[in-house]
């Protein structure tokens, strides 16, 4: 079972970065939406009621801007799968939004978003290949350094963490289970990333304010940075599925990114 998924996310990751064939590792996407507050460096919470925070976008025309179900503010984004949504003719199908911003061996940053799972959640079955969040590196090849998970192998399904370095053709991974799956509620994701491609690098997690993963080494492929893509990626389905997204940011601490929260 994990041997035929691994090797067929690797030729769908592959195909994950032709998306970017023309998008060198020496451009990044900046001033996309800069906030005045110092401390919040970005934001991707769609409150301009479109998608015009994000610089690019893979979809068809199953996605919307929406407001209800909303975590802060007016709007969230829905992302919607359906069989045969491949926008990028890759492998796997997809509905996702994506950008660049300067994540590299050196960096330190903190980012927090929003994920609902909606009755109308339907990942693959007996897989964990249902991404909702992935770094992605800057290349044709290879696995996402960084993906976060819907694992359906038990019947308790799992939000899972998997962390990628070392050699791109036969990597390294680290894993976390991050908590149960929870429907119909809003779940808050933090993220501190120190980005390395040694043993110094850093990546924690916190979901609904409790730290629940530390993982300490590599998190990046010798030479290349990572750029950010949200809303939902798996294998090829027969089903059709639906998410929200909300209030995606990029900041200098735990505080920044969660200020807006009511928690």
């Amino acid at each position: 079972m994990y041997v035929s998924f691994f090797v067929a996310f690797a030729v769908a990751c592959a195909g994950c970065a032709a998306e970017v064939a023309d998008y060198g590792p020496e451009d990044v996407d900046v001033n996309v939406d800069v906030d005045s507050d110092p401390l919040v460096s970005w934001r991707g919470g769609y409150e301009t009621g479109d998608w015009s925070q994000w610089p690019h976008k893979q979809c068809f025309l199953h996605d919307a801007v929406v407001t209800s179900p909303v975590r802060t503010g007016r709007y969230a984004a829905r992302f919607r799968v359906r069989p045969g949504d491949d926008p990028i003719d890759s492998s796997g199908e997809r509905c996702e939004v994506y950008g660049r911003f300067g994540e590299a061996h050196g960096v330190s940053s903190w980012w927090a978003w929003s994920v609902y799972f909606p009755d109308t959640f339907r990942p693959n079955p007996t897989s964990s290949w249902n991404i909702f969040t992935q770094w992605h590196a800057d290349s044709l090849l290879g696995q996402p350094n960084v993906s976060f998970e819907i694992a359906t192998y038990n019947a308790q399904w799992t939000i899972n963490l998997r962390v990628n370095s070392g050699d791109i053709l036969h990597p390294t991974t680290q894993r976390a289970t991050l908590g149960n799956f929870r429907r119909n509620r809003w779940l808050d994701f933090v993220v501190h990333a120190v980005w390395r491609e040694d043993a110094t690098g850093l990546f924690e997690v916190w979901l609904e304010g409790t730290k629940v993963a530390t993982i300490r080494g590599a998190n990046l492929y010798p030479g290349l940075g990572v750029y950010l893509k949200q809303g939902f990626y798996r294998g090829e389905s027969a089903l059709t599925t639906t998410l929200f997204m909300d209030r995606t940011r990029r900041g200098d601490s735990f505080a920044a990114v969660t200020a807006d929260l009511n928690r």
